[in-house]
């Protein structure tokens, strides 16, 4: 039985794949990649992508009564009402300032046990689904 060289010892080769190979490598590292939400500016890295929409929880009082929702099988019909939105003037006040432009901001109610919400209740309004959903009113 002869000796092998050290140049002859699989450890020296140098590593390699096929082509093709490769190939399959980098085609499942972009689908990684790309399934890997991109912060900062998306466009950017050729990704565009809807903007992620900000939820917030915002005070208001009711400027026409809220009806409760409707159910009908597995259809709810929310009920409708107007609201206007409160707001912090600045940082650190303790007390909220009406908003005048949305003094008749549409507001919809999918609480079908609530009844009827009068007039200058004041309620908590969600944004969602580019519409105010009522979260809860002080009744």
């Amino acid at each position: 039985m002869g000796l092998h060289s050290p140049s002859d010892a699989l450890s020296d080769l140098a590593a390699h794949s096929k082509r093709r190979e490769g190939y399959d490598v980098a085609r499942a590292a972009r689908r990684v990649q790309i399934a890997i939400p991109v912060s900062g500016n998306p466009i950017k890295f050729g990704q565009a992508r809807a903007a992620v929409p900000y939820l917030g929880i915002f005070p208001a009082v009711v400027r026409t009564a809220i009806g409760p929702a409707t159910v009908s099988g597995s259809v709810i019909t929310p009920g409708l009402g107007y609201m206007q939105l409160y707001y912090f003037e600045n940082d650190g006040d303790s007390s909220v300032t009406g908003d005048p432009d949305s003094s008749a901001t549409p507001v919809l109610n999918i609480y079908k046990n609530s009844g009827t919400i009068p007039v200058g209740t004041q309620i908590t309004v969600g944004a969602g689904s580019g519409v105010w959903w009522l979260v809860g009113a002080d009744c």
